[in-house]
C-alpha cells in the first residue's frame, strides 16, 4: 500500500485539508524495469508501421485496386498485392465468391456451409476457390442440381482440377496469404458431407447456447474457445489459424453469432509472438501475448496516434516477424478486379462497392433467413424448435437437417457487381468443368 497522511491546517485564513501521499522507492524501480522490458518493442512495431506504404495500411478500394495484374492468372483477373495490416483484406475473395455463388445459385443454408467447407480444401490462396466458383457459375444449369452438401464438394473437386492444371502447364503457384503445411485433399465424399452436416450443426449449437455475447470477458474467452474446439475437432486438419480465419468469416456472413468477431484471435504460441518474446526478453505467462498486444494499442495510440483493434495488432507482429526474417515478399494478398470490399470494424461490416454508395450493417452481412413463408433470423428459426440437450448432436441434427434441406435459404440485399460474371464459358472452363 502506498503511505499516506492528511491534516486539516489553517491557510490564508482558511482550514484546508492537506494531504501527503508517499511512492515507495520500490513502486518507482518497477515502472523502470516495465518500461525498459516493454519500450523496445513497441518503438520497434511502430516504427515498422511507420514504414509501410498507406498501400498497406489503409483499409480503402484504392488500395487494392492498384495492386500488380497478375498476368500468369489472366483468366481470373486477379490483382496480387502485398500482405494488407487488416486480416480482412485476406477475407475478400473468399467471402465475395460465396455470397456470389449463394446468390447465382440460390442455395440453400447447408450448400452454404459446405462452400466454407471446401474453402479448407485450400485456404491459403484464392486463385483456386474462385477458378471453381467462376466455373460453376458459368454452368449454372448444371451447378443448379447440386444439392445439399454436393455444393462444397463439387466446388472443393474444381479446385484441385484447376491446380492440378497449374502443375501441369508449369505455372507458378498462385499468390498465397501463409504457408500450409498440409497436401490439398477433398477425401471421401460422405466424410466431406458428414464434416459439412457438422459445421452446420455447431452453427446451430451456437446461436442456441451464445446468441448473446457472454456477460464479461472471461466468460466470453470461454465461450470463444468452446466453439473454436468443435470447429477442429470436426475439421482435424484445421489448425488453430485456420480455424479462426474461418469463425472470422462465418461469423461475418451470418453463420456464427456476431460477437464473436470481437473474440477472433492468434494462438499465443504462434511463431510470430514466440519471435517477439524471445527477441526483447519478455518473460512467457499464460497471458503474455494479451499483455504484449496491450502495450501495442498504448504505444501505436501515444505514437502514432491510431486506436488499432486487438486482430490488427496480431496481424501487424506476424508481417513484423515475417519483414525482420525476411519473407514479406513471400506472401501477398489476391483481389478480384471489380468486386466489392467488405469491411469489419467496432462492430459494424461495411460494404464498399465499385461504383455505388458504401453500405453498413450492425450486424452480420447476412441478417435474415427464409423459413417457408416467413422472414426470421437463425435464433428466431431454433426458438421455433423444442431442442434437445445441447450434447445429443444427433438428435439436433435430425430435427434441424431437414429444414436446411428443404427450407431454409440465406436473404442478400447485397450490391453485387459483375466481378465473377464469366463473359464466355472457356475452353479451360469446359475442360475442368468435364472432370466432375
Amino acid at each position: 500500500m502506498v503511505p499516506w497522511a492528511s491534516k486539516v491546517i489553517t491557510f490564508q485564513e482558511r482550514e484546508t485539508r492537506a494531504s501527503i501521499i508517499g511512492y515507495s522507492r520500490i513502486s518507482i524501480d518497477d515502472e523502470e524495469k516495465r518500461m525498459l522490458l516493454h519500450s523496445p518493442y513497441i518503438k520497434g512495431a511502430c516504427n515498422f508501421y511507420s514504414s509501410l506504404s498507406s498501400r498497406r495500411t489503409d483499409f480503402v478500394r484504392s488500395s487494392f485496386v492498384r495492386g500488380e495484374v497478375n498476368l500468369e492468372f489472366s483468366e481470373l483477373k486477379l490483382i496480387s498485392n502485398p500482405c494488407h495490416m487488416n486480416p480482412w483484406s485476406y477475407y475478400q475473395p473468399y467471402l465475395y465468391a460465396i455470397l456470389q455463388l449463394t446468390n447465382s445459385l440460390n442455395l440453400l443454408l447447408l450448400s452454404m456451409v459446405s462452400l466454407f467447407r471446401a474453402w479448407i480444401v485450400i485456404p491459403n490462396s484464392a486463385a483456386h476457390f474462385l477458378a471453381a466458383a467462376k466455373i460453376a457459375l458459368a454452368n449454372k444449369a448444371g451447378a443448379h442440381k447440386w444439392k445439399g452438401a454436393q455444393v462444397g464438394w463439387n466446388v472443393g473437386r474444381l479446385m484441385l482440377a484447376y491446380r492440378n492444371k497449374i502443375k501441369s502447364e508449369n505455372r507458378a503457384t498462385p499468390s498465397f496469404w501463409f504457408n500450409l503445411y498440409w497436401v490439398p485433399a477433398l477425401g471421401d465424399c460422405q466424410a466431406f458431407k458428414d464434416s459439412s452436416r457438422g459445421m452446420l450443426v455447431v452453427c446451430f449449437f451456437c446461436f442456441s447456447k451464445y446468441e448473446k455475447a457472454p456477460n464479461n470477458a472471461i466468460a466470453r474467452a470461454a465461450a470463444y474457445r468452446v466453439i473454436l474446439n468443435k470447429f477442429a475437432a470436426i475439421l482435424p486438419k484445421a489448425d488453430h489459424l485456420v480455424c479462426t480465419h474461418l469463425l472470422a468469416m462465418m461469423a461475418t456472413v451470418g453463420l456464427l453469432p456476431f460477437w464473436i468477431l470481437e473474440e477472433v484471435n492468434l494462438s499465443a504460441q504462434s511463431k510470430p509472438f514466440n519471435w517477439l518474446q524471445k527477441k526483447y526478453q519478455v518473460e512467457k505467462k499464460r497471458n503474455g501475448s494479451a499483455v504484449v498486444l496491450s502495450n501495442l494499442s498504448h504505444g501505436f495510440q501515444n505514437h502514432l496516434g491510431l486506436a488499432v483493434s486487438d486482430r490488427v495488432l496480431e496481424n501487424v507482429v506476424c508481417k513484423w516477424y515475417r519483414f525482420v526474417n525476411g519473407r514479406d515478399g513471400r506472401f501477398c494478398n489476391l483481389f478480384l478486379s471489380g468486386q466489392p470490399l467488405i469491411k469489419y470494424e467496432n462492430g459494424v461490416v461495411t460494404i464498399i462497392p465499385k461504383q455505388s454508395h458504401m453500405t453498413k450493417y450492425n450486424g452480420p452481412v447476412i441478417s435474415t433467413f427464409t423459413c417457408g413463408d416467413f422472414h426470421i433470423g437463425l435464433s428466431d428459426v431454433l426458438r421455433g424448435i423444442e431442442l434437445p440437450g445441447t450434447r445429443q448432436w444427433g438428435a439436433i441434427e435430425e430435427k434441424l437437417l431437414p429444414l436446411t434441406k428443404k427450407t431454409i435459404h440465406p436473404v442478400l440485399e447485397f450490391p453485387f457487381e459483375s466481378a465473377l460474371k464469366p463473359k464466355a464459358n472457356a475452353i479451360w472452363m469446359k475442360e475442368l468443368w468435364r472432370t466432375l
